[in-house]
């Protein structure tokens, strides 16, 4: 599809306002562009890899109100995203989709009123200095001993159901 439904803006190019029918944000259809903000419309649920990495002047992204239910590898990774809210529809963050991004200080979710699952990926969150972690998922399955290695962390939340995998804060500054 044309990319007629996302509102983003540039520093070279301003702000646009497009459709509201898109679901899926095409494999590196943003990589390396000079975004700033992007707001995805609601309709979004699919991210695919590598859609906005690099884009080292991506400060925010507005999915919170989305559909989005799978973020795919390095989707969001070495960007300059200082925040994330997740809506309470995410499912799947997968390997490396926020790695590297240096200046990511929160990770967050919207509370859903249903039982919901959350599986996190390998390097999810790799080479990140997050303040505050956290995820309001009935359940959350960390998979893979690697999703902080080499961040800083320093306060992680979660509910009881969560299942967190031997090694998960390897080489992991955490101070909470």
């Amino acid at each position: 599809r044309k990319l007629e439904n996302i509102t983003f803006e540039c520093f070279q190019c301003g702000k646009y306002k497009l459709g509201n029918k898109m679901t899926t944000i095409n494999q590196f259809v943003f990589s390396e562009t000079n975004l700033k903000k992007v707001y995805l419309p609601d309709s979004i649920q699919i991210i695919r890899s590598g859609a906005f990495c690099r884009c080292k002047n991506l400060t925010f992204i507005s999915i919170e109100n989305s559909l989005i239910n799978k973020i795919s590898q390095c989707a969001f990774s070495q960007t300059g995203l200082t925040g994330i809210t997740l809506p309470p529809t995410i499912t799947r963050i997968y390997d490396s989709a926020f790695a590297y991004c240096k200046n990511l200080k929160y990770v967050d979710q919207l509370s859903s009123a249903t039982n919901n699952t959350i599986i996190i990926h390998s390097k999810a969150f790799a080479g990140c200095d997050i303040t505050v972690f956290y995820l309001t998922a009935t359940f959350v399955e960390m998979i893979a001993a690697d999703i902080f290695q080499n961040s800083t962390l320093k306060i992680f939340c979660y509910n009881m159901g969560t299942s967190l995998y031997q090694g998960i804060f390897q080489n992991c500054e955490l101070e909470t």
